[in-house]
C-alpha cells in the first residue's frame, strides 16, 4: 500500500510540474517582444532633428533616467545608441556630458512625494552645471517647474530637446517649458491617425508612432498631450 501511495504521489508531482512548465512556455510565447526598430528609428530621427535645430554645430548634454526593469533598460539603450550613432555619422555636434537621474530610496511616508519622472532639482542642476551647452537633450521627460524656478534661470541657459518619455512628465510640465521658450522641440506620441502605408524608412517608422512638436506647433497639439 505504501509503495502504491508513493507511486501515486510521484505521478501527481510529475503532472503538476508538467502543467507548470506548459503554462510558463505559453506565457513566455505570448509575452510581447520589444521591437528594436521602433526605438532605433526614434533615436535616429531625434538626432536628425537636433542637427537641424542647432544648425549642425554645438555641444550637447544628455539626460537619462534609471531604467525600471530589463525591458526598459534595453529600449533605452537602443534609443540612446541610435541617437549617438546618427549624431556621430551626420554631424560634428558633440556630447560633452551625460547625467542619469537615480530614483531616491523609497520612503513609506505621505510627506514624501512619489514620482515616476525626474525631479525639478535634477533639471535645474543641469541648467546650472552646463550653461555653455548648446542644448540639453532629455531622454527622461521633464519635471514641472514652478514660475519662480523658471524666472531664476535667467535668459542665457541652454534650451531643451525632449527626446522621449514625455509620458513620465507631470501634467502641464511640457506646456510650462514651451511657454517659457525653453524647448527647441519635443518628440511626443502621435496625436493624429498614422499613415496607412507600411513604413519603409526610419522616418516613416517614427512618423507612425511619434511627431516632432516645435514651439509653433505646440498650441495645436497641447490639448491631446495633457
Amino acid at each position: 500500500m505504501t509503495v502504491k501511495r508513493s507511486l501515486i504521489f510521484t505521478a501527481a508531482v510529475i503532472v503538476i510540474l508538467a502543467s507548470l512548465i506548459s503554462v510558463y512556455r505559453t506565457l513566455r510565447e505570448r509575452a510581447p517582444q520589444l521591437d528594436s526598430q521602433h526605438f532605433t528609428a526614434q533615436g535616429e530621427v531625434v538626432a536628425e532633428e537636433t542637427i537641424k535645430a542647432l544648425g549642425n554645430k554645438g555641444h550637447l548634454v544628455i539626460l537619462t533616467i534609471e531604467a525600471s526593469g530589463p525591458d526598459a533598460a534595453t529600449a533605452a539603450e537602443w534609443l540612446l545608441t541610435s541617437f549617438q550613432k546618427t549624431l556621430k555619422e551626420k554631424s560634428p555636434i558633440t556630447v560633452i556630458a551625460t547625467e542619469t537621474f537615480q530614483f531616491p530610496p523609497y520612503v513609506d511616508s505621505d510627506s514624501v512625494p512619489v514620482t515616476d519622472g525626474v525631479s525639478d532639482e535634477f533639471l535645474l542642476q543641469a541648467f546650472r552645471k552646463y550653461p555653455a551647452a548648446s542644448a540639453i537633450v532629455s531622454f527622461a521627460g521633464v519635471p514641472l517647474l514652478q514660475d519662480e524656478q523658471i524666472g531664476a534661470l535667467g535668459p542665457n541657459v541652454p534650451r531643451l530637446i525632449v527626446a522621449s518619455n514625455v509620458g513620465l512628465s507631470p501634467h502641464g510640465a511640457l506646456k510650462k517649458l514651451f511657454d517659457a521658450n525653453l524647448v527647441l522641440f519635443a518628440a511626443t506620441p502621435r496625436t493624429t491617425p498614422p499613415p496607412a502605408s507600411t513604413p519603409q524608412t526610419s522616418r516613416e517608422v517614427f512618423d507612425r508612432f511619434f511627431q516632432i512638436v516645435t514651439p509653433e506647433k505646440f498650441e495645436e497639439v497641447d490639448r491631446y498631450l495633457q
